[in-house]
């Protein structure tokens, strides 16, 4: 590392962010948003799934009073960006658990619409769930 500061400090000119720089594997390093893993694949970092949680969780936050198409709306205006910049990870595991994730914080939202026992019941019964599991949930 003290060669690499050297070399890069003068020679180059170049200022070094010694917090953000580091030598070590390539598998415990994160750059930008990306993490490259120790079977080689690239992967989300951790930073960043957290940041989208962050997101996510302000803009379905269930006391927010907007409509639910609203939500989904603003939410597909953030991922298409998302989902562009990140469509190189090779862990769809791990897109497909953020993916139930927010579905379920929609699931949410709309359920805290609903606000009381029996229209709960109703909008599940509504959507194909057996009597006995809607009531069981409202």
């Amino acid at each position: 590392m003290s060669t690499l500061k050297e070399f890069l400090g003068k020679r180059l000119r170049l200022k070094i962010n010694e917090v953000k720089s580091a030598v070590s594997e390539v598998w415990k390093r994160e750059f930008l948003g990306f993490k490259i893993q120790y079977n080689e694949k690239i992967s989300l970092s951790e930073k960043s799934e957290k940041k989208l949680k962050d997101t996510v969780r302000q803009l379905t936050k269930r006391t927010r009073g907007m409509k639910l198409e609203q939500v989904i709306e603003s939410l597909n205006q953030k991922f298409d960006g998302w989902v562009n910049y990140f469509k190189i990870v090779e862990t769809p595991s791990r897109l497909r658990d953020l993916d139930s994730w927010i579905r379920r914080k929609l699931r949410c939202y709309r359920l805290k619409q609903r606000k009381r026992c029996y229209p709960i019941v109703k909008f599940l019964m509504t959507l194909g769930v057996s009597s006995k599991n809607a009531w069981r949930i409202g």
